[in-house]
């Protein structure tokens, strides 16, 4: 993970338009958040790769200014132990957009976009479907990344115990499976489908 290189890209998102000390003082809170202690997967590798992903994407994106700053914040607040964590990073978003001078319709843009990423979600939008298939194309990475996000996760869980948790990431994974396509754009479904849906399918017979 190249701290330096999200940096550099986070400033972008506001430069020329926005005093530097506003945005870096933002981009260190925001850090500080995604290296929070517990956090295994939901932290700034993820980002990172979400950015990648949308990199791919970005020119069939309708409104790419608003996705990449959802793909920044979505994961901001990440309690495994509480609940409403989009809930709560769209508002963080909200407040802290609307500081750095964000138009309010951006703000509200980028509020539904995290909205979209909970899981499972029925994106509307077309910027929507493609927020979700960027938050989920760990799904369809070879087995062995696949395997080290299962074991992130549950890393995360680590408090839970194991039968609690085998039932409700069964869960969880089945309703991927119950919608196939589990993408919802077909740059996604095409490069990630197949990957996808065996690497849930063996995750679920892993916690039976």
């Amino acid at each position: 993970m190249n701290l330096l290189a999200l940096k550099k890209r986070w400033l972008a998102l506001f430069l020329p338009e926005l005093p530097t000390q506003k945005t870096v003082a933002a981009f260190d809170l925001m850090v500080s958040k995604y290296n929070e202690p517990h956090r295994h997967y939901h932290n700034l590798e993820h980002i990172q790769a979400c950015l990648h992903y949308f990199d791919d994407v970005r020119n069939l994106i309708e409104y790419p200014l608003a996705v990449e700053a959802a793909i920044w914040f979505h994961d901001v607040i990440y309690r495994p132990m509480g609940f409403g964590n989009e809930r709560k990073s769209a508002e963080y978003a909200r407040d802290e957009l609307l500081k750095l001078g964000f138009t309010k319709y951006l703000v509200k843009t980028v509020v539904h976009l995290i909205l979209a990423t909970v899981h499972p979600s029925k994106p509307n939008s077309f910027d929507e479907k493609y927020m979700v298939d960027i938050d989920l194309a760990v799904l369809g990475s070879d087995s062995q990344a696949y395997d080290q996000y299962e074991k992130k996760v549950r890393m995360e869980y680590g408090w839970v115990p194991d039968f609690i948790y085998g039932r409700q990431r069964k869960k969880l994974l089945k309703s991927f499976l119950s919608r196939q396509p589990i993408y919802h754009t077909l740059y996604f479904a095409d490069k990630f489908e197949k990957n996808a849906v065996q690497n849930i399918e063996r995750a679920v017979r892993d916690v039976e």
